[in-house]
């Protein structure tokens, strides 16, 4: 993902250079799992077709066969497992643009110009906009294609098989977290100057829900500690009481009672079971998701058994 992403925002905006960018997804096949592992970035130009010159009707798309096998070829000599898979498509829509994307490697892939343990590419769609707050990635999977022009797709399945993603930020991108601590790594920190400043923030990391509330219940208990160690040693007598200092203990602690505690309980409880909610409602969706696959499958085979008879 870093990887479409950086291409995306390098993009060429001047010259005859398409709205999208484009590149072929690498990785490995096991059994029936995928594994998208590594991919490069294309070039993709438009040209007006010989036949519409002078109008603005048709376009044709030019694309470098010669540089896809070099670069499949280099990355075959660093990583001989890594074979080409798909292709990637910086949109959320399968238009005209797409299609004709999705034709050029479907050709390659039938012509066996470039070898792979698929029969048909996977096509990947992502926005790299956000514009859902969050990076929208749809994997879709060629089933038949009775219709040359417009083959069958259904979406795939898949997860992110990225350790400790929390800790990275790219949750934040995956799945559209909003409420999030980006100054952190500063709460330690108490000599902050504008000299240093900058190298705090380029420290900083964001945290998710669930660290963000056991971060503040971890400052809330040390905080009750220290207030009941003070306590403790004036009752013991090592040190003199500060009546003041009373007096805001009395004031802070006054202000909870045995209903307030039942309703913070109730409330952890609550966003317990909305992600618990969650949870279920992603695998629900995942279960979905594969039965749409299976109908899919079932109805290729029937068109093939139609073209056949």
């Amino acid at each position: 993902m870093p990887n479409v992403l950086d291409h995306s925002q390098k993009r060429e905006l001047e010259g005859n250079y398409a709205s999208v960018v484009i590149g072929p997804l690498l990785g490995t096949l096991d059994g029936k799992i995928i594994n998208i592992s590594n991919s490069f970035p294309m070039t993709l130009k438009t040209e007006k077709a010989r036949e519409s010159i002078g109008r603005d009707d048709k376009v044709e798309y030019v694309f470098d066969t010669e540089y896809l096998k070099k670069m499949l070829k280099f990355h075959k000599q660093v990583n001989e497992q890594e074979s080409i898979l798909g292709v990637y498509i910086s949109s959320t829509h399968l238009d005209q643009q797409s299609l004709t994307i999705v034709q050029y490697f479907l050709e390659l892939f039938n012509s066996k110009k470039v070898r792979s343990p698929l029969s048909t590419p996977i096509i990947m769609l992502f926005d790299p906009t956000l514009q859902r707050n969050k990076l929208e990635i749809k994997l879709l999977t060629i089933h038949s294609l009775f219709l040359e022009k417009s083959p069958v797709f259904s979406e795939m399945p898949f997860k992110f098989a990225l350790s400790n993603f929390d800790k990275t930020g790219l949750d934040v991108l995956f799945y559209g977290q909003e409420h999030f601590d980006t100054i952190s790594i500063l709460d330690d920190k108490r000599d902050i100057s504008k000299d240093n400043i900058g190298q705090f923030m380029k420290q900083q990391r964001i945290l998710s829900n669930r660290e963000l509330m056991l971060k503040n219940f971890s400052k809330l208990i040390e905080s009750l500690t220290e207030c009941e160690q003070y306590i403790q040693k004036v009752m013991d007598g090592n040190i003199t009481g500060d009546a003041d200092i009373g007096r805001m203990l009395n004031k802070c602690m006054g202000q909870f009672t045995q209903e307030d505690m039942q309703v913070l309980e109730q409330m952890v409880k609550t966003n317990f079971k909305d992600a618990v909610m969650a949870n279920s409602l992603a695998k629900l969706q995942m279960a979905q998701i594969h039965l749409t696959e299976k109908i899919n499958s079932v109805f290729s085979q029937s068109l093939n058994q139609y073209i056949l008879h």
